[in-house]
């Protein structure tokens, strides 16, 4: 089966990305920065010349949704939400700051972890099993060109699972926004601009 080709966006900067709290599945507006960011991957796409058959695909939290609407806005693509492209679900971490988790649990900033790997730690959260199986149920889904506008964490897994990555490489991949990583013959590239 052929791959298709992918690009792949993390939504754009939020209020609580300015001040440093995890979303987990909660959310957040996108800052004036956040929505400029979404504007500048949206220009970015439509110089690629998608095919007519492409979709966005958005994570149904409202950060993502709100990227996409403003991506779509230069690419003319249908939107579809999935709810596998969900943020990880950070249980009791939500709505909390890295430094407060790292009062809480300070064992776990000890071990040198990204914050990819803390991430999927969470007491009452999903773990990396979770996600990859959700990664794994939307890629199957998905037969044409896509464009997929999501979240840090659960971007990771689906890049690594396309690209074939070990967990120490996905846990190193960039999750920056405004960013887009273009994966074509299971190769990736991150267009900068």
């Amino acid at each position: 089966m052929k791959i298709p080709d992918y690009c792949f966006l993390r939504h754009g900067e939020t209020a609580y990305n300015y001040a440093g709290v995890l979303h987990g599945q909660l959310d957040s507006e996108l800052t004036e920065l956040g929505k400029r960011q979404a504007v500048n991957q949206g220009k970015a796409l439509k110089k690629l010349r998608l095919s007519s058959d492409t979709l966005i695909y958005s994570s149904p939290l409202g950060r993502a949704v709100a990227t996409a609407e403003i991506i779509k806005t230069h690419c003319h693509f249908a939107i579809q939400t999935d709810i596998n492209l969900s943020e990880v679900m950070m249980g009791e971490w939500q709505g909390k700051t890295w430094n407060e988790i790292a009062l809480i649990l300070p064992e776990n900033f000890s071990k040198n972890m990204t914050k990819f790997e803390l991430s999927m730690m969470a007491p009452m959260g999903e773990t990396f099993k979770d996600l990859q199986h959700r990664a794994k149920n939307f890629l199957l889904k998905v037969s044409t060109p896509a464009i997929i506008i999501a979240h840090g964490v659960i971007l990771n897994i689906l890049r690594a699972e396309i690209c074939n990555l070990s967990f120490s490489e996905m846990a190193h991949l960039s999750q920056k926004q405004g960013e887009v990583f273009l994966i074509k013959n299971g190769k990736e590239l991150n267009l900068n601009f």
